[in-house]
């Protein structure tokens, strides 16, 4: 029998820990699960954070 490992809900405030580096041991974590593809997100997460993000934290975009 194969044992799986169980897939974890990342609240918005431990995606912005875990991006802005805060807590070393946060971003261990998030980083291990996102390697052992154990991530699930939805969609409210995924606008605070977009909306959280600072103009001087948000990646720079291809020009035309």
């Amino acid at each position: 029998m194969t044992r799986h490992k169980e897939s974890v809900l990342i609240d918005t405030s431990v995606w912005i820990d875990a991006f802005r580096g805060k807590n070393p041991r946060i971003v261990e974590v998030a980083k291990r699960l996102l390697q052992e593809d154990r991530v699930l997100t939805w969609g409210p997460a995924v606008f605070e954070i977009r909306r959280g993000v600072r103009p001087t934290e948000r990646p720079s975009s291809p020009s035309p």
